[in-house]
């Protein structure tokens, strides 16, 4: 937890290379390393924006451990019912991902 901004510096750094040569998979999930950064934070919109760079159709699935090795498309996405911005290929991954999940997920309106 001490290092996230450590962290944040060489994801950002990451992303900016992805993003211009490497494979759309892994700036996708490179993107969701970020989201997952800023959960832990507490800033649940710098989560949802940053996975919603992505849209429509390079988005990665929020479970770590999830099998998909492509992108998915906005419309085969299931999001968090909580706070609307944590992103699943489906309910299997998102029920998997809960444990972790749960510590951060906060209503953005609440």
């Amino acid at each position: 937890m001490g290092r996230l901004n450590d962290a944040e510096d060489q994801l950002n750094k990451a992303l900016d290379v992805r993003s211009k040569i490497g494979p759309p998979f892994d700036a996708a999930v490179t993107r969701e390393n970020l989201a997952q950064l800023y959960e832990m934070r507490g800033n649940i919109e710098a989560s949802k924006e940053m996975r919603m760079r992505g849209s429509p159709d390079q988005i990665a699935c929020g479970h770590y451990q999830c099998p998909a090795t492509q992108p998915f498309n906005i419309k085969q996405i299931r999001r968090c019912g909580g706070c609307k911005s944590a992103m699943y290929c489906s309910k299997g991954c998102q029920t998997s991902d809960w444990k972790r999940h749960k510590k951060f997920c906060r209503n953005p309106t609440a």
